[in-house]
Order: C-alpha cells, then structure tokens, then sequence
C-alpha cells in the first residue's frame, strides 16, 4: 500500500499549524505577563512618588500637623487630589479608577527638633477600600525619615497614627 502525495502534503499542513498556534499563545502569554509587570512597576514608581510628595510636604510645613490625623488636606498639599474626585469620594463614587491612599505615622526620633516620619502609599483597586496591610491593596511602598514640623506641639509623634488619606490617580 502507498500513500498519497495529498495527504502527506495535509499531515504537514496540520502539523505546521498546531507548531504555529503553539507559538503564538506562548507569544502571547508572555506579553500578557510582560504587561501586567509592566503595570505593577508603574503603580510602585507612583507609589513611591506619593510618599516621597507626602514627606516632603510634611517636612517643608505645607500641611500643619493638626491635618496629619484626618481628611485630604495632605494630598491636597501635594496635588495628588483634585476636588472633582474628593466631591467624588463623599458620594461614594470611585469612577472605577481605584484609589490612592497614604497613611503618616509619627514617632519621636531622639533627635531635638525633628520627628521620624513613616509614610505607608498604596493603590486600590476599583471598588474596593484597601488598608495598607490588605493582600488586595498594589504597590504598597514605605518610607522613613526625620521630618522638622514648623508647628510641632510638645510630645508630637508619642501615638502610633497620625492619619490616612485617600486619592485618585
């Protein structure tokens, strides 16, 4: 028994096919990871900038440490909160754009003067109220550092938290 040259010709068609749709999901698989990690650097870079904003601002006395236990005064000093999106918050409406959020701790540092500052930055999803330690809350960054408050009252920095705050990106 011989074969026909047609359906070597097919088996080969159909053996170059399956290689090609092989490749393809692989290829694609791999820029769908490629993406979401590209997605998470770029949360983190903004995370860390919203730290960075928050400990500046604290140190350089844009926001008086009365407003370091409540409210969206911080981001507001900052420009990380634009009043269509705070109107937004008290309706309850996140726009399906998720959420940043900052937490400031304050603790004596030892030094005259100055207070440790920890500044704990987060995303949140969509439709979702993350607390920093959340498995659900993206891009969590901390960072510390010795702040001078212009308006620091005796004692500042002996309670665990001084606040948190929310923002849209």
């Amino acid at each position: 028994m011989s074969r026909s040259p047609r359906g070597a010709i097919l088996l080969e068609a159909v053996i170059a096919l399956a290689i090609f749709l092989a490749v393809a999901a692989f290829v694609l698989a791999a820029s769908r990871r490629s993406l979401g990690v590209a997605r998470a650097a770029a949360l983190e870079a903004r995370s860390t900038d919203l730290a960075r904003s928050a400990l500046a601002a604290i140190d350089a006395g844009l926001v008086p440490t009365a407003a370091l236990d409540g409210g969206d005064d911080l981001l507001e000093a900052i420009g990380w909160l634009d009043p269509e999106d705070a109107a937004a918050d008290a309706a309850g409406f996140d726009a399906g754009r998720g959420r940043w959020s900052v937490e400031v701790t304050m603790d004596p540092s030892g030094f005259a003067g100055l207070t440790m500052a920890e500044v704990v930055a987060w995303w949140s999803p969509p439709g979702m109220d993350t607390a920093p330690d959340d498995p659900e809350a993206e891009a969590r960054v901390s960072l510390r550092g010795l702040v001078r408050l212009a308006d620091a009252e005796p004692g500042l920095g002996t309670s665990d938290a001084a606040g948190a705050f929310g923002a849209r990106p």
